[in-house]
């Protein structure tokens, strides 16, 4: 056993054996009713004076510092958070550029299709009528081939009769 720890173990001992009689003393004081009247009367020697107000300066000492400390994790939250919002609100603009370009590529579009429709709306009218004659024409050309042949079909003959 190394020579600090046999030290560390007589100290110990001694430590607990003045703690027990002071523990007996106190339970006889209180049986016996002089607790309160020791209370009383005690004064702290000097060391304990000293102790104490090294005690309270300590506490004064952390307090300040905890303080301190508290005042420098709200800057540095506070810094965080503008910086993430100064992040995120790049890409939103970013973003937002995209849309706006996406948005005038397609106005353009828009425009240049109303104008090209503009200048063909004049032709529209005409297109259900062509498309009508278009088809009376197809029928009245298989028709008239259907006649010209020699094995008419029998569903022009029904409806000629001349073939």
């Amino acid at each position: 056993m190394p020579k600090s720890q046999g030290i560390l173990q007589h100290t110990l001992r001694a430590l607990e054996s003045r703690a027990a009689k002071a523990e007996s003393d106190a339970k006889g004081k209180v049986v016996f009713g002089e607790a309160e009247e020791d209370v009383k009367d005690f004064k702290p020697s000097a060391q304990v004076l000293k102790k104490q107000e090294r005690s309270e300066e300590q506490e004064v000492q952390f307090r300040e510092a905890l303080e301190s400390e508290v005042q420098s994790l709200h800057a540095d939250m506070d810094a965080r958070a503008k910086y993430e919002a100064s992040c995120q609100a790049a890409q939103l603009r970013a973003e937002a550029e995209e849309c706006g370009q996406a948005a005038q590529q397609a106005e353009h579009r828009l425009k240049s299709w109303q104008h090209r429709a503009q200048e063909r709306r004049q032709w529209l009218a005409e297109v259900v009528p062509i498309a009508k004659s278009s088809a009376q024409i197809l029928a009245a050309g298989d028709f008239i081939k259907d006649c010209s042949c020699p094995r008419a079909s029998t569903r022009w003959l029904r409806v000629c009769g001349r073939c």
